[in-house]
């Protein structure tokens, strides 16, 4: 992709959700 951030920051995001789906809360504030 052109933005690697953006890849990061989408990416990020989906293994959010995988994480908020099993039942556990991904904290970024580390």
């Amino acid at each position: 992709s052109i933005d690697w951030k953006l890849d990061t920051l989408i990416y990020n995001l989906k293994e959010e959700r995988k994480s908020i789906a099993k039942g556990q809360v991904v904290d970024h504030s580390k």
